[in-house]
């Protein structure tokens, strides 16, 4: 990606099974309340916005709201701003698994974008029914001159923030009560619609399997 600058890769291994990995990484509102410092604001999440855009071999999902504010430290890496808003568009395509994610905070009432972006390719491998390992590749763009110059240390700070983000992902599925992938008679929220849409194509596209209502 032209004006972009790659970081080194993390691995990381969850023990978890790739559907309920794949969950976790599709939908947004798990943000609000189980991650500290990314995502929208808890107190004004209903202002979010979620549009859908799908196609027979990708899900694509563009998200927009109320940003909730992390530590200053990160506030000054990533040049956020108190009222800004968080945006998150990533589509999942299913041959392999994996998704491309573009983060990118903006000022709400102006629309203008701050001068640091991310963009991070998750690939998503089942090593059995139980484990799957997340490899992630960041890429990090600074259109400010002011701290271009430093992008090499910004690197290293972006790959560890990254290696956290989804340390916690890992810790939240590892941790659920239930770790079966069924769906079946759940109760979702307006966030969670890529859920069926994400599963359809994994086992359609991935493990080539017919859809189920085409079963008998």
């Amino acid at each position: 990606m032209d004006g972009w600058t790659l970081v080194d890769p993390v691995s990381t291994r969850m023990r978890a099974p790739l559907e309920l990995v794949i969950d976790n990484f599709s939908e947004i509102e798990h943000t609000v309340t189980m991650l500290p410092v990314f995502g929208f604001d808890p107190a004004r999440a209903s202002e979010a916005i979620v549009e859908l855009e799908t196609r027979d071999d990708s899900v694509t999902v563009r998200n927009r709201g109320p940003a909730k504010m992390p530590p200053f430290d990160i506030r000054l890496a990533l040049a956020l701003r108190r009222g800004d808003y968080f945006q998150s568009n990533y589509t999942f395509r299913f041959d392999p698994p994996r998704s491309s994610v573009t983060h990118i905070s903006s000022d709400p009432h102006i629309g203008k974008e701050r001068k640091l972006k991310y963009h991070l390719h998750f690939y998503f491998v089942p090593e059995d029914a139980t484990t799957t390992t997340v490899v992630t590749f960041g890429l990090l763009k600074i259109d400010w001159p002011v701290f271009r110059h430093l992008t090499g240390q910004m690197s290293w700070l972006f790959q560890r923030k990254i290696r956290q983000a989804v340390d916690e992902d890992a810790f939240i599925v590892e941790n659920l009560a239930d770790k079966s992938p069924d769906i079946a008679g759940m109760k979702l929220s307006r966030f969670d619609t890529i859920l069926g849409l994400t599963r359809e194509r994994l086992r359609r596209i991935y493990y080539q399997l017919p859809n189920e209502s085409s079963k008998g």
